[in-house]
């Protein structure tokens, strides 16, 4: 499906989104007063006069004088105190947030950023620019920053990182964000696939540094978010405009869900329940030559077969329902010819082996002595 061409306003290349905006105001007041000063109400125009050039003044000093003061070298406190007092104007959303960025990448002020709140104060900025359904409210490139940000603190400090986001952005939450991506049928379709990855690269870090404990016991991970991933990774493969995007979304849908279950036997067994094989061997498919979906995809139908490891022992154990719908949906030979596919890569080879050699082991029933129980089924007269 094609995506619906919009149309530009005039000499919109030309002039900064702002003055448009400051145009709907200020030009019928400049009308105004011209007409009352050539209708020989001098009082009155020179007062309305007065007040539009005033506005203008205060339009100008804040877009070039004070927004212009909010920059990297000020810091961490002064552009996160701005960002927290101007949260509805978008402009100093915008400068705020890439100042951010920059501290972050570039200056290695990601633990200041966590000290002084920044990571609630991007959330409650990204939870009201990201509902793009509300015109006006709304905005793609806020909601993009914000991710770009959280992904940054999380890559760089992971584990205070996280316990942040964890408390303030709950799992459901982020459930629900997915899935409103995935529904919004309005929604342009390279902006919904820039938002799924970025929110997707957020999720794998996110479970990756949260612990198995958790993800165990909060039904948000171990189900609802692996289904919520799946369908995401299902929708998206019918994208044929956006094969390079797509891609990505498939590359690190396989990361979250590897993320998600590992050391979790509940997540496991969600994953094979939801024909999760399925899908990534879908994937697997339409992308046979791309090494990084392979290598992830091989890796996480490797480990979810079977139980996790107890510490200290070497002993892998499947997990039978799990395994069987791995058999069922030809996991065995899909991933021999994946290792033919990539000849070079150690991970695929290593999965290969490990399914085949612990497939091929003789398995044997055995019964505790002392929990047969004989029942005397001798017929009384």
């Amino acid at each position: 499906m094609s995506e619906p061409k919009t149309t530009k306003k005039p000499n919109q290349s030309c002039l900064p989104e702002w003055w448009h905006a400051t145009q709907s105001f200020l030009l019928p007041g400049l009308v105004l007063s011209l007409i009352t000063l050539a209708m020989g109400f001098n009082l009155i125009g020179s007062i309305l006069l007065a007040c539009n050039i005033g506005f203008l003044s205060w339009v100008l000093y804040h877009r070039f004088g004070l927004l212009a003061s909010i920059t990297v070298k000020r810091g961490v406190s002064y552009n996160l105190r701005h960002m927290q007092s101007n949260l509805h104007a978008k402009l100093y959303q915008k400068k705020c947030l890439n100042n951010v960025i920059s501290l972050i990448d570039n200056y290695k002020k990601n633990k200041r950023i966590l000290e002084k709140d920044g990571i609630p104060i991007i959330l409650r900025t990204f939870q009201l620019y990201s509902d793009n359904e509300l015109d006006g409210v709304g905005d793609h490139d806020i909601t993009v920053l914000a991710l770009e940000a959280l992904f940054g603190l999380l890559r760089t400090s992971p584990a205070p990182a996280t316990v942040q986001i964890n408390q303030n952005w709950k799992i459901q939450s982020i459930n629900e964000y997915i899935n409103d991506l995935n529904n919004n049928l309005d929604m342009n379709e390279t902006n919904r696939n820039e938002l799924l990855i970025l929110v997707l690269k957020v999720v794998a870090q996110l479970s990756e540094n949260t612990p198995s404990t958790i993800r165990n016991t909060n039904r948000g991970w171990h189900t609802l978010l692996i289904q919520t991933v799946l369908t995401c990774m299902r929708n998206r493969m019918r994208d044929t405009e956006n094969m390079s995007k797509s891609e990505k979304v498939q590359q690190w849908g396989c990361c979250v869900l590897y993320n998600i279950q590992h050391d979790s036997n509940e997540a496991k067994a969600t994953f094979g329940s939801s024909n999760g094989f399925g899908v990534v061997l879908d994937a697997v498919r339409r992308y046979r030559t791309k090494l990084k979906i392979n290598q992830l995809a091989a890796i996480l139908m490797a480990e979810s077969v079977f139980e996790t490891v107890v510490p200290g022992s070497t002993k892998l154990i499947f997990l039978p329902n799990v395994f069987a719908e791995a058999l069922s949906s030809g996991v065995m030979s899909a991933l021999s010819d994946m290792a033919v596919q990539h000849p070079t890569n150690g991970d695929i080879a290593s999965c290969n082996r490990l399914l085949k050699s612990e497939y091929s082991k003789p398995r044997k029933n055995i019964v505790e002595a002392d929990s047969i129980e004989f029942v005397d089924v001798t017929e009384q007269d």
